[in-house]
This record gives structure tokens, C-alpha cells and sequence, in this order.
């Protein structure tokens, strides 16, 4: 029984990622189309998805989604430092290895399924998980990839002006302050936040399409050990953490499904503009991902039957 209810509620989210991959596909998008649709997710419809979420929560500021993070990305880059080292990798293919892993796709597949799990509460905890990843992205992932301290810089710099960060705090703000939107601006909200969960995904499906295919042995050699230090170090940090911390409920669910996410797309951005081999991630990105069909669903029950 637990079983059907978990996929009736994931076969949305799986269907709006065939749909945009067959989009991808069929329509010929093209690169500046999923750019332009990342910053309408990034500046505008996820924004104000969390700016009204959190000014209307009733919880408390919590850290243990940002430490989870912290620890999580720690421990996936350090197992694949690890696995590099062993497998004798190419610096660039070593980088690569080290950004699939350490950095987890928590944004539009993770806040995904945390809404459509545990609703707003859930979306929450995910999105502080979320913007943890992407401000350690953005400062420590330079680094990782062979950047310098030009880029590092450059980084801590992009990661401040994202706009997920300060529609949170300003949400947390109007909350604490118990200070009410007008109604009008409520309602946009309302519109816009709608707007986030069927466009993300059907972004990330499009942009999974123009994602190298499944055909070489670098996908062969590469995918087994990004799914050791991504998919399975990230679970199990993740398992050991609500056993230490005492985690419950949906803190402890949403903890499990976002650290057993995928790489993440953004991760090929940093990789390009550091010097990793691109093609070895992008393979990685979309061998995780599919494979994510079938985890997910499994983590869910995981997390059902545990918390």
C-alpha cells in the first residue's frame, strides 16, 4: 500500500521530466532557452515561492538542514577524492568526479519531491538544504575543480547575489516581525510561486535532452564510482546524522531524500568554466539521474518506514 502511494505521488513529477525531455527532443530547445528559463526560476518564480512560504510558516528556524548539507557535501567529495586517487584519474576527470559527487541535485529535484511528500513545511526544509549546497557550490566547488583563488572569489561573490537567499531571509524577517503582505502582493506571490514546480522540471527535462547519450565506456567507468560517493555515501551520512542528531518526522525524511539526490546540472557550469571534463560530468549527470527513477521512489520508503 505504501508502495503505490509513494509512486502515485511521484509519477507526476517523473511525467513532467518525460515531457521535457521530449520537448528537449522534438523541439529543438536551444541553449539560450534553458538559460533564459533558469533565470525566471532563479530571479523570479522560485523566489517568490519561498518569500511567501516562509513569511506564512509557522516553525522555527532550524539549523540542522544546513549542517546535514555541510556534512553530506563534505563527505561525498572526500569519498570521491578518495575513489580518484585509487581509479588514477586525470586531474580533469578527477574534478569531475569530485563536483558529481559532492554536489547534489536538492533544488529541482529534491524541493520536488519534499512538496510533493510533506507540502510547504517539507518544501522548506529542503530549500534551506538547497541554497546550503548551492552557496558551497559556488564558494568551495571552484576550488575543487582546479579554479584558483580568482575563482573562489568570483564565487563567493555569485553566491551572494543569488535571490533564493535574500527571499528567504526577508521571509524570515516579515515572519518574525509578524507583518502581513497586502493582499495584492500576496496574490501575485501566490501566482508566481505556483508556477515553479511544472516549470523546473520540465527545465531540468529539457536540459537532461541535450545531455550526452549513454554510449561510451567513460560512462561505464565513471557512473559506479559516482553513484558510491553521490548516491550511496550521501545516504548513508545522511542515515548516520538522524541517528545522531535524533532527527524525526519530516526534518529527518527531507535530510534522507536530499542527500541521496543525483549530481547536479549546475555542477557542469562550474566544471566548464574551471578546467573538469565536461563530457565525463555530463555523462555523470544523467546517469545519476536515471538512475534516480528508481532510488528515489526506494528512499521515499525509506524514509516512510524509518521516521
Amino acid at each position: 500500500m505504501l508502495l503505490f502511494w509513494v509512486v502515485g505521488k511521484l509519477a507526476p513529477l517523473f511525467a513532467l521530466l518525460a515531457l521535457g525531455f521530449l520537448a528537449g527532443r522534438r523541439l529543438g530547445v536551444g541553449e539560450q532557452t534553458l538559460r533564459d528559463l533558469g533565470r525566471l526560476l532563479i530571479y523570479l518564480l522560485v523566489p517568490a515561492k519561498i518569500l511567501l512560504a516562509t513569511q506564512q510558516a509557522e516553525f522555527a528556524v532550524i539549523w540542522e538542514p544546513v549542517l546535514a548539507a555541510v556534512v553530506v557535501v563534505a563527505a561525498s567529495t572526500a569519498v570521491a577524492w578518495w575513489l580518484a586517487r585509487w581509479l588514477a584519474l586525470p586531474a580533469a576527470a578527477g574534478s569531475a568526479l569530485m563536483l558529481g559527487s559532492g554536489f547534489m541535485n536538492a533544488g529541482s529535484l529534491g524541493t520536488s519531491v519534499a512538496d510533493q511528500f510533506y507540502g510547504e513545511q517539507g518544501f522548506l526544509l529542503a530549500m534551506l538544504f538547497y541554497i546550503t549546497v548551492q552557496a558551497l557550490l559556488y564558494t568551495v566547488g571552484p576550488a575543487l575543480a582546479g579554479g584558483g583563488r580568482e575563482q573562489l572569489r568570483e564565487g563567493a561573490v555569485n553566491a551572494l547575489r543569488l535571490p533564493l537567499i535574500w527571499a528567504l531571509l526577508l521571509g524570515l524577517a516579515l515572519n518574525r516581525a509578524g507583518t502581513e503582505l497586502p493582499a495584492a502582493a500576496e496574490t501575485s506571490l501566490e501566482i508566481l510561486g505556483g508556477a515553479w514546480k511544472p516549470v523546473l522540471l520540465l527545465t531540468l527535462g529539457m536540459q537532461l535532452s541535450r545531455t550526452s547519450r549513454l554510449e561510451s565506456a567513460d560512462f561505464r567507468r565513471l557512473l559506479p564510482p559516482l553513484v558510491v560517493a553521490r548516491m550511496a555515501t550521501g545516504l548513508a551520512t545522511a542515515a548516520a546524522l538522524v541517528l545522531v542528531l535524533g532527527l524525526r518526522g519530516e526534518l529527518a525524511a527531507v535530510v534522507l531524500i536530499s542527500s541521496s539526490m543525483p549530481s547536479a546540472i549546475t555542477t557542469y557550469v562550474v566544471g566548464a568554466h574551471c578546467g573538469s571534463d565536461t563530457r565525463r560530468l555530463s555523462l555523470g549527470i544523467l546517469g545519476t539521474t536515471l538512475l534516480a527513477l528508481v532510488t528515489i521512489p526506494l528512499v521515499v520508503l525509506l524514509a516512510e518506514a524509518w521516521v
